[in-house]
């Protein structure tokens, strides 16, 4: 898997995990560890180490050693090839457009944000290797710096290994409220694939148990990533790091039979994975589109999510300490975004439900202060702002939080006129109930 935004909001459109696994003929697959595009002494190489690691992985882990995965060295403009053929068999296109248009509304991303310019051309250049679902080959950089290459080869195919043995590639494909499972599920493919990596590296075998390393993902990947959007450069750490605490939390408990029961089990939200012992047990908060009763034209539903605490983590990061962004996102009951397309406009809308007013009032106020222009300071509620491209409105009621925002389309010079904060507070007012 290529270390990109995943999770979190973004969390399946924005990584090469959040894939299908498209079914390949058995004519056409190839053998076990099988390498292409590469000079001969090269392509021996890599079948040699990729051989050896294969086998180490497997007895660690206690999995058959048969892996049918090919190894490719791969150009930059064919690493953002499979990059982009993962995206695209995960995510319809109206439903990830729709995704950007909710980060554009709340102010989490430009107006101008471009996921392919943004992301993924940025990263293409970046990778070392990475594995690709929809093709299932590995992709090792043409440029890569080869003291690197048994770390990211251990790395890859652990999640090669992962996908024969849990079908990873289409447990983690987008589906309507599913967005926090699999953000639940990457995190914890990629905390496996880093644990069992660390431990084979390790000539004690401490691997993640080895407390001294607990940053390392975070302070290698940050590196890279301070052009992109806050929200975004937090989405893509969320799964390196919270899935390797998570699995050291279960190696600590029961050893690797303790990862092989989390993978057997019923993960469902990025709360059970943050949060061992804890069950999700929020019910579906209710969302609706704008009332017939606005001046837009008739709306249909190309996006409807649950972000969850990691997605809420990662869009308060930047804004508040860190630990206090973990404290007030851990206190997140349950949450529910749409998206709606109405003629030339979209309409958003998110709602959560926090465990406590004070909480819920400080989630709004990093909110409401991330929006351009940002809204009138809390705790005035309903509060409301417009912009040239349209409204959004953000309602406060003790734990409960609603935020509507209705603007036109990216792109577009929209005929459809702006509904009016009156309208924009009245539909939050719906979401809550009042």
């Amino acid at each position: 898997m290529s270390p990109r935004v995943y999770c979190c909001l973004l969390i399946c459109l924005l990584c090469c995990c959040g894939t299908r696994t498209q079914p390949v003929p058995q004519s056409q697959r190839p053998g076990p560890s099988r390498v292409t595009a590469g000079k001969p002494r090269e392509i021996g190489e890599l079948s040699q180490r990729a051989t050896r690691i294969v086998r180490e992985i497997a007895e660690l882990r206690g999995w058959d050693p048969s892996l049918d995965v090919t190894l490719e060295t791969a150009g930059n403009s064919r690493l953002e090839a499979a990059i982009l053929a993962d995206e695209e068999s995960q995510i319809d296109p109206a439903a990830r457009q729709a995704e950007i248009e909710l980060l554009v509304s709340f102010g989490f991303v430009p107006e101008n944000f471009d996921f392919e310019r943004d992301v993924t051309q940025r990263f293409s250049r970046d990778l070392q290797g990475l594995y690709s679902f929809t093709w299932r080959r590995i992709l090792l950089a043409a440029s890569r710096d080869y003291k690197t290459v048994e770390s990211t080869l251990r790395h890859e195919l652990v999640h090669a290994f992962q996908d024969k043995y849990y079908n990873v590639g289409a447990k983690v494909r987008w589906r309507e409220d599913q967005g926090d499972r699999i953000a639940a599920i990457h995190s914890l493919a990629e905390g496996e694939a880093i644990c069992v990596a660390r431990q084979l590296e390790d000539p004690l075998h401490r691997g993640c148990l080895d407390t001294s390393s607990d940053d390392f993902e975070y302070r290698t990947l940050g590196e890279g990533l301070q052009s992109l959007p806050p929200a975004i450069r937090y989405a893509l750490l969320c799964p390196y790091v919270d899935g390797t605490r998570s699995v050291q939390h279960l190696l600590r408990q029961g050893g690797w039979q303790a990862v092989d029961y989390a993978w057997r089990g019923n993960l469902n939200s990025t709360r059970e994975l943050l949060h061992p012992g804890q069950s999700s047990l929020a019910t579906m908060l209710a969302i609706e589109a704008p009332s017939t009763a606005t001046a837009l034209a008739s709306c249909h539903l190309e996006y409807l999510d649950v972000l969850g605490e990691q997605g809420l983590s990662s869009m308060l990061f930047d804004h508040v300490d860190p630990g206090i962004a973990t404290q007030l996102a851990a206190s997140l009951i349950s949450d529910r975004a749409g998206v709606w397309r109405c003629g030339g406009s979209y309409a958003v809308a998110w709602r959560m439900q926090l465990t406590l007013p004070k909480h819920a009032s400080r989630v709004a106020s990093v909110i409401s202060a991330s929006l351009t222009p940002p809204l009138s300071p809390l705790p005035k509620s309903p509060t409301c702002g417009q912009n040239r491209n349209g409204v959004t409105s953000l309602l406060v009621l003790g734990r409960d939080i609603a935020i509507t925002s209705v603007h036109q389309c990216i792109g577009e010079n929209s005929q459809n006129p702006t509904v009016s904060c009156e309208e924009a507070e009245n539909w939050a007012k719906r979401l809550i109930g009042l």
